[in-house]
């Protein structure tokens, strides 16, 4: 197991983090904040504590590197290095893309007029990254005639996303680049909307413009609370702008024949009221949260918008969550959740039908493949489970059957029946029934308590975390590891109630519902305290933190990815991106009541002498979500206050962001080096388990 002893007498020590006087004063309390100076990242002072960091990681971990270099064999065995997705059909045109062995970024191709037709290259992603250590691609749309392609990239981690137009076939630009743009959506083929971001990285503007002219300001943000959206309807008709905070939405229309025309307000703006629109035929569809935290589908004409007379199509079930729709010409895809499990159904808006698509494993995950054709007959989903891999499913919506399209490969070696998966339930402080997803290889369980466990957590923003398949994972199942996923409140398997009773003033129910399933898994022999690891990113990581902090005892070590673990003084600071659309998550640390709220679970505020957990903590220096000194801080802090003998590292990934570094190879590698450490904290010694 990892000691700092050990390291010690090999000559590795860890790194002193000096300690400068600074006082924070927050509703007539004053408190000393000592590591607050790392805040200050152009100072050399900063970049060097940072730098002793990384390099006694790597000297901790120097100990893995053959087990590390193992498990990335193993990874990159379990992926089909030279392959393509499965064409969508567009028009006249076949979309894909497609990867080539030894390139981190994937070609974006297609085929004009059949998928044996000679393949075009329209975008090769490796090219736009030659020159730059982190890139991602985020918005990716061809104009609707294929002629012209809005691609917009970062280049730095930052999130900060430049637009820009080039011409298919040639690699022409076609416009000057746009900067700080968040979302887009053609209108026509010359004309478009957008929206772009303040200094914060809050989406505050959105524009009209058009390749040939300038950007026509439509709308401005002023409520700090709310960012702003951009969708379009399948059919093509409309663009649906929209301003969302937490806890509300409002959805205008904008026909994209115009997209000049003043958008109109679809359904208002009601506090407390999200929802979400699409359009078929002439009509929009809207699914409703608010007096139904459940949702329930509408319809209105749009011919008749300014009556709001809309008609219930599908009323609010106790037992069934409407999540999501999809508009076809003839029918409607509805995904739904029951029990927290994903299910689809299939709504006929002639004849009210609603018809749910059978599934075969109790255990799932669905997502929305490309369906871009809105006559189609046909529709694609993406289904998973923890045994199965990722497989494109197209279904034909009259009979409810499909055709696998395609299997994610994952390696000539792997058998489904050699796992298993199931579900079962902890109890949480107040009785609360939660779930916990678990997949173990058959063969290596044992229910007495001596296999190791991975438990995952998150539970905040009303995200859901559902049982998708990991082909990296195998490399921790086949070593007798118990994955386990813990839905705890805050996220939204249970719907919208699920979800505000782990925020704000519930806030405290996501950290004790996880420490109800730590508590569940070894009780029930899946695992025991010295062999329980634990792990969660980003709001994830503020659960670590909490749970670090509140019972240490529980478990044996801790993956802590780019934790929110500051969050008092990153809360106080608007500055901060998307602090003031955190206040409906956490609470604004203004008001007092909220202030010592979170006071009282911020992970960095409660940082105590006594035993700690093995940690290994990661950042990135250029994360806009979570800036770096949030982790810095409390490793520095917890390492000049811990009473134990366990390691406790910091990695800071110096070229990227929120999401680490974003090629296939290399995100890889970062999860070797992290199931490495996993491994080797259950092991007993330091190496291979």
């Amino acid at each position: 197991m990892f000691s700092e002893s050990y390291y010690t007498k090999k000559g590795v020590q860890p790194p002193h983090v000096k300690q400068i006087a600074h006082t924070s004063t927050h509703h007539g309390q004053s408190w000393q904040d000592p590591y607050f100076w790392l805040r200050e990242r152009d100072n050399p002072e900063v970049l060097s504590c940072l730098q002793a960091e990384n390099a006694y990681t790597e000297q901790v971990m120097a100990d893995t590197n053959l087990l590390q270099k193992k498990l990335y064999q193993e990874m990159v065995g379990r992926l089909r290095e030279d392959d393509a997705s499965v064409p969508v059909k567009d028009g006249d045109y076949w979309y894909y893309t497609r990867a080539e062995k030894g390139q981190q970024y994937p070609l974006h191709c297609r085929r004009h007029g059949g998928r044996d037709a000679p393949e075009e290259i329209i975008l090769d992603e490796n090219l736009c990254a030659a020159k730059h250590s982190f890139f991602h691609l985020g918005i990716f749309h061809v104009s609707p005639d294929h002629t012209l392609l809005a691609y917009a990239i970062d280049t730095t981690g930052g999130e900060e996303y430049a637009l820009y137009f080039t011409r298919i076939g040639t690699g022409e630009s076609a416009r000057t680049p746009i900067a700080l743009v968040s979302d887009f959506e053609w209108a026509d083929n010359q004309r478009f909307m957008l929206t772009t971001m303040d200094a914060t990285r809050r989406a505050t503007k959105i524009y009209h413009g058009a390749l040939a002219g300038g950007l026509e300001l439509v709308y401005e943000e002023q409520d700090p609370l709310f960012y702003l959206d951009l969708a379009k309807s399948k059919d093509d008709a409309y663009i649906f702008p929209s301003r969302t905070s937490k806890d509300t939405t409002e959805v205008w229309l904008v026909p994209a024949a115009a997209p000049e025309t003043p958008p109109r307000s679809i359904y208002g703006c009601r506090q407390n009221v999200h929802y979400l629109v699409d359009a078929r035929e002439e009509t929009l569809y809207l699914i409703e949260y608010g007096s139904t935290p459940h949702g329930r589908l509408l319809s209105l004409p749009v011919a008749d918008l300014a009556t709001q007379a809309w008609k219930e199509c599908i009323a609010e079930s106790r037992t069934r969550i409407l999540e999501d729709m999809e508009c076809f010409r003839d029918y409607i895809v509805l995904f739904e959740r029951m029990q927290g499990v994903q299910q689809l159904a299939i709504f006929d808006p002639c004849t009210g039908v609603r018809a749910p698509l059978p599934f075969e494993e109790p255990l799932r995950a669905i997502t929305e493949a490309a369906n871009y054709e809105y006559a189609s007959d046909t529709f694609r989903i993406v289904y998973s489970s923890f045994v199965t891999p990722a497989q494109v499913r197209e279904y034909h919506y009259q009979t409810g059957t499909y055709t696998v399209l395609k299997e994610q490969f994952v390696g000539e070696q792997f058998a489904a029946s050699q796992y298993a998966q199931e579900r079962i339930v902890a109890r949480a402080k107040d009785g609360t029934k939660i779930p916990v997803s678990l997949v173990y290889r058959r063969e290596l369980f044992r229910k007495d308590g001596t296999n190791p466990m991975f438990l995952y957590g998150y539970g905040a923003y009303g995200i859901m975390y559902d049982p998708i398949f990991s082909a990296a994972g195998l490399s921790l199942l086949d070593r007798g590891f118990v994955f386990a996923l813990a839905h705890i409140r805050g996220g939204g398997e249970f719907g919208r109630p699920w979800y505000e009773a782990g925020k704000l003033a519930n806030k405290m129910n996501t950290f004790t519902d996880f420490i109800a399933c730590m508590e569940h898994v070894t009780q029930e022999g899946y695992t025991t305290g010295s062999k329980l690891t634990i792990g969660g990113r980003s709001a994830g990581g503020l659960l670590m933190g909490a749970v670090v902090t509140m019972r240490p005892d529980l478990f044996r070590a801790a993956l802590v990815g780019v934790p929110a673990v500051d969050l008092i003084n990153t809360m106080m600071d608007p500055t901060l991106t998307s602090t003031t659309l955190e206040y409906e998550e956490w609470g604004n640390p203004h008001n007092p009541v909220d202030f010592a709220r979170m006071q009282s679970y911020s992970p960095y505020d409660n940082v105590q002498p006594q035993n700690y957990p093995t940690l290994l903590v990661t950042a990135g220096i250029n994360d806009p979500l979570v800036n770096y000194w949030e982790p810095a801080k409390w490793v520095a802090k917890l390492r000049s206050m811990k009473t134990d003998d366990n390691v406790l590292m910091l990695q800071i990934n110096m070229g990227a962001g929120h999401h680490g570094s974003l090629g296939r190879y290399m995100a890889l590698e970062q999860e070797a080096f992290e199931y490495a450490f996993l491994i080797t904290a259950v092991a007993g010694g330091n190496g291979e388990a």
